[in-house]
């Protein structure tokens, strides 16, 4: 009995999170998402992921206490790489490990890319562009309470050591030994 409740659970998520995806797609006033105390089956993450992808609003995204499956975290990470308007990424206590960190730093790198593109472009014609969309972009990442390391230590420095865009990072309560502060000191 319990079981048959557990299934019908999850179809009700399964449900919410199918709107949820058409919503992100079809909306261009959603700014802000919050995703908490949830566990993100594969199927849901890609849902979100759909929306996301084609979502051009978009400024916070915040998905916290949540168990997704470095699989699933592949998808979702793969539709923010160069979200035009995502200014704050908040993935904190959802158990990150260092496996989940080359991809965290892709977002970092391919939002400075994006960026820098724009920049590029303009200055071929000697100018700045004007509109400041060169600006809008990731500012702000929150990795509080995740079990990353030294390697996610190397890997974020590494990324932010290229990008003149993100102002603030939230890296506490992490498993950082003395080696990750100095990847952090020489950055």
């Amino acid at each position: 009995r319990d079981k048959e409740k557990q299934e019908k659970l999850k179809e009700k998520i399964n449900k919410i999170f199918i709107g949820l995806s058409k919503h992100l797609s079809l909306t261009n006033n959603l700014l802000s998402l919050t995703i908490s105390n949830f566990e993100l089956y594969s199927k849901n993450v890609l849902l979100i992921s759909k929306g996301l992808s084609t979502n051009k609003s978009l400024q916070i995204l915040k998905i916290s206490h949540c168990l997704i499956q470095l699989n699933s975290f592949e998808d979702l990470i793969k539709s923010l790489y160069i979200h035009p308007c995502l200014s704050f990424l908040d993935l904190s206590n959802n158990k990150l490990s260092d496996n989940y960190c080359p991809m965290i730093a892709r977002i970092i790198q391919r939002q400075a890319q994006r960026r820098d593109q724009i920049v590029w472009s303009y200055q071929l014609r000697s100018e700045l562009p004007s509109d400041n969309n060169y600006k809008i972009g990731l500012i702000s990442l929150n990795l509080h309470g995740n079990y990353l390391g030294s390697k996610s230590a190397k890997l974020i420095s590494s990324s932010l050591n290229n990008d003149q865009y993100i102002r603030y990072i939230d890296l506490s309560k992490n498993y950082f030994d003395n080696s990750s502060c100095k990847s952090f000191v020489h950055m």
